[in-house]
């Protein structure tokens, strides 16, 4: 029963760490995942110490993002020292692959629990040892997804530390204080991207140093394979999202579609759709040719201007599926449920015509994006698909920080999944 418990615990936190990214999973079908995962916690954290076994085995065979997860949330309910030691042992020998696990475990940790782990980072900022890198790393990005401040004196530290793993850590924990500016500068690209992010408007060299940076990450992409091009098309995902919010759509038109003839296809779409400006739909009108990226063209089309593909006809018939053929791009989207549009029905329709006009506005679903329509896209009842719910929140955290409004000031974590978005649905109600 207990390695059940670890083993779905595994899988449903998986489903909710990668639902932002999915335009086939709804807002419903999320909530049943949610409500799942915190059954499977629940038997965990009953069982207590003797679920530390069994996960710690777990992860020690699978090495997965989601098995650090179970391992985390037993490891730091136990408040068991050595359990802790084991865990982050673990952890640091693959980082890059097991820290997204460590960071979730700290999100549904108990306040006092995460407070604990964090305190004890802090107290090694100056330890060359990987395992209370790896601790500070995962306290630092905690902090940031709770709006946890971090003291002043570890922050100072972790802004000019060695590992730039901390350095970029710190940048998101900051809150965007002036400090940061140097780090524009840094020489790892991480840190300068983070740092430009955590700026933001506050720096007008911010926008250029993260366009570098998003050109740079989509070249390391190319080159990459396997786990390490997943890790690295994630990073450059989080990077555009920031990034359409940080370039004008009115000012900034001719660089806007520079970088789109500079991306891989997938990833200018994806940055289209979180920019959000109708002055690009010629280019997601062209990308419909593309055999591997038209179903996500489609999906990206229907988004912007709110013409449901399947209802008004618009889709082609969907092609005999070769069993034995490799799993292409576009064999996945059509797995994920993305109809294959009919580009030439696409092209036709008059909404090509009528949005183009209202360019340099934010557009989702063929609307402004207001306060009041982001928050009916959050909400679950609207039982959106995840990423289109992840814009939404892209695009209310972009308003918040640009009004400076505590009376507004509602933060919706991308990074802490769908969990985040889960359990703002009710804040979201009384704010709109």
């Amino acid at each position: 029963m207990l390695r059940r418990h670890i083993q779905d615990a595994a899988f449903y936190w998986q489903q909710l760490d990668t639902a932002p990214q999915e335009p086939g999973l709804r807002a419903e079908r999320l909530q049943h995942f949610a409500r799942l995962l915190a059954a499977h916690l629940e038997g965990l954290t009953v069982a207590g110490s003797a679920a530390w076994p069994d996960a710690l085995a777990a992860l020690q065979r699978w090495r997965k993002p989601g098995e650090a997860f179970a391992a985390s949330h037993v490891a730091l309910n136990l408040a068991d020292a050595e359990a802790q030691a084991a865990l982050l042992a673990q952890v640091a020998r693959h980082p890059d692959l097991l820290l997204r696990g460590l960071i979730g475990g700290l999100m549904v940790a108990s306040t006092g629990a995460a407070q604990r782990f964090n305190e004890a980072a802090w107290a090694q900022t100056g330890s060359d040892a990987k395992p209370k890198q790896v601790q500070m790393v995962a306290a630092l990005r905690s902090c940031a997804l709770r709006g946890t401040e971090v003291p002043p004196t570890v922050m100072a530290a972790v802004l000019t530390h060695t590992n730039p793993a901390v350095r970029a850590a710190a940048c998101r924990a900051s809150k965007g204080a002036a400090s940061l500016l140097p780090l524009l500068q840094d020489g790892d690209l991480c840190v300068r991207a983070e740092a430009a992010i955590a700026l933001g408007p506050q720096s007008t060299a911010a926008v250029n140093v993260l366009l570098q940076a998003v050109l740079a990450q989509a070249q390391v992409c190319q080159q990459a394979t396997g786990w390490t091009r997943m890790q690295a098309q994630r990073r450059l995902a989080r990077w555009l999202r920031h990034l359409a919010w940080l370039m004008n759509p009115t000012e900034q038109q001719h660089e806007v579609a520079s970088l789109l003839g500079q991306l891989p296809l997938r990833e200018a779409l994806r940055f289209t759709l979180f920019l959000g400006d109708p002055a690009h739909l010629g280019f997601v009108l062209k990308a419909l040719d593309d055999e591997e990226q038209a179903r996500w063209a489609g999906f990206v089309w229907q988004s912007l201007t709110g013409v449901d593909l399947i209802e008004q006809g618009l889709t082609s018939p969907e092609p005999l599926v070769d069993l034995d053929a490799g799993l292409t791009r576009a064999r996945q989207d059509g797995d994920q449920g993305l109809p294959l549009p009919d580009a030439q029905a696409v092209r036709a329709h008059p909404v090509n015509a009528t949005l183009p006009l209202r360019a340099g506005h934010r557009v989702l679903h063929g609307q402004d994006l207001t306060p009041a329509r982001l928050a009916t896209l959050l909400r679950i009842e609207s039982n959106q698909p995840q990423l289109l719910r992840a814009v939404a929140a892209q695009a209310w955290n972009a308003l918040v920080r640009q009004s400076q409004s505590p009376e507004t000031a509602l933060r919706i974590q991308l990074r802490a999944g769908a969990i985040a978005l889960l359990a703002q649905d009710q804040a979201l109600a009384n704010r709109s």
